[in-house]
């Protein structure tokens, strides 16, 4: 008998979103104005004190939401504690402060398999089961000052451990059932914009995730979902210079037994819009167990990988299986590669938004199998199964490449139903050496059948 667990892969998508927090929440009993408790919004003052204050009134009365109303309410870290929720009114900024002083080191889990010195979020929670987070005001990390220090920031430690993240993310919601985050405006993050850790049951939709495209936003995902289950992801906008959804765990040789990082398991991701970013949906890099993702009726406007894998040889153990991709529309690449992303590069660097050996831009499909690392690979190897992607129309530049290697096992790909206009003539084909059981059905190229390369 099917469960309401394993639903979510199996039900119709209105029904599928009805079984989740997000088809229907009401108010919360308390509404409590950041300005009752001493918050500016003068786009100048620090109100860090003054904004937990509201928080910390309203956990003790009973819970609530916390609203930031129309102005720019800048702030350091701040904790929403159980029961308390944020409400970002119409014209409202939270905005991080410039000063990374404002956002504490702590020791945490990230990405590795152990506690590692991380600066907390501007926006955080832990344990808010029924968190709600909505707009439609706007989440501010003032990241531009950061990311202009990027290669030049201090060494740092904490407790004799170095730092190796050394910005702040812009949410960072971790252990929470029930998480409602809606019609918010995500801008500007130091470092990634939402960040869901070991969150259940939950809906991120009708937010939109920007940078400006003038330097690079350097690790500027739009939403990570980190060791996550059944979550939702619908009718999300993403404009930004690093993944734009990435399904992520642990990384590492301890990777896949450590118990803090379950596996990613039944995710729903549709009718979002990608218009920049370094991959729409992507699966990895620090991951070990991804499996049962659903991916719909998306659209890809910006020249950039829609499905991408990511696997580090140092990770020993990493499966991603059960993922099926159905409805993808692909608009024709808006400038040319040289202008890609609006030509940005970091700050203070000719160095663009990607590498020349890695020149992952308007592909279908890419499997990158050596990502973020260059050391021994640890067995066992990866294992990359059980894809099926279809419904595909549209221009893009390339078809992509999903090659195996001698440390990471590619088989049982199904691409179907598949009509598609490729600009690039060198890269029409489906790159597939050392894999297995790779099949197109219905799949035409430019007018003609679609193409293997298997050697």
């Amino acid at each position: 008998m099917n469960t309401r667990r394993n639903l979510l892969m199996t039900m119709p998508v209105a029904a599928a979103a009805a079984a989740l927090p997000g088809a229907g929440w009401a108010q919360r009993r308390r509404t409590v104005d950041i300005r009752d408790h001493g918050a500016v919004g003068d786009g100048r003052t620090v109100n860090t004190r003054a904004i937990q204050a509201a928080i910390d009134a309203c956990a003790r009365d009973g819970g609530g939401m916390i609203a930031v109303p129309a102005g720019v309410f800048v702030s350091g870290s701040i904790w929403l504690k159980p029961g308390v929720g944020l409400e970002l009114r119409k014209g409202g900024v939270l905005k991080g402060s410039a000063d990374l002083a404002d956002y504490p080191l702590v020791m945490r889990r990230f990405v590795e398999a152990y506690p590692e010195p991380l600066r907390l979020a501007l926006v955080n929670a832990s344990g808010n089961h029924g968190l709600r987070i909505v707009g439609p005001g706007t989440l501010d990390g003032q990241g531009d000052p950061f990311w202009r220090r990027f290669f030049t920031l201090p060494e740092e430690y904490l407790d004799g451990n170095k730092v190796y993240y050394h910005l702040p993310q812009l949410c960072s919601i971790e252990d929470c059932d029930d998480v409602l985050v809606s019609g918010v405006l995500f801008k500007d993050p130091a470092f990634w914009n939402l960040h869901m850790y070991r969150c259940r049951n939950s809906v991120v939709e009708d937010c939109r995730f920007e940078v400006p495209h003038e330097i690079r936003a350097p690790s500027s995902d739009g939403v990570d979902l980190d060791s996550c289950q059944d979550i939702v992801v619908r009718r999300c906008r993403f404009s930004v210079d690093d993944d734009c959804i990435a399904l992520k765990g642990t990384q590492g040789p301890g990777a896949a037994a450590y118990a803090e990082a379950p596996p990613v398991e039944r995710i729903h991701i549709h009718d979002c819009i990608f218009e920049h970013g370094l991959g729409c949906i992507t699966y990895g890099t620090n991951a070990t167990i991804i499996r049962d993702v659903l991916v719909e009726r998306i659209t890809n406007v910006g020249d950039i990988p829609t499905i991408r894998f990511k696997i580090r040889p140092d990770t020993p153990g990493q499966v991603y299986e059960k993922l099926r991709v159905k409805g993808v529309w692909l608009a024709e690449a808006p400038t040319p590669v040289d202008r890609w992303h609006n030509g940005e590069v970091f700050h203070g660097t000719d160095i663009p938004n990607f590498t020349w050996s890695d020149p992952a831009i308007g592909l279908i499909v890419n499997a990158r199998l050596n990502h973020g690392t260059r050391v021994e690979p640890q067995m066992p190897g990866a294992i990359i199964r059980d894809v099926v992607i279809e419904d595909v129309r549209g221009t893009t530049r390339s078809f992509g490449t999903i090659s195996g290697n001698a440390t990471t096992q590619v088989s049982d790909f199904l691409l179907r139903n598949i009509d598609v206009r490729l600009t690039d003539p060198e890269r029409t084909a489906l790159i597939a050496r050392n894999t297995s059981n790779i099949r197109m059905e219905n799949v035409r190229v430019n007018g003609a059948p679609g193409q293997i390369v298997t050697s």
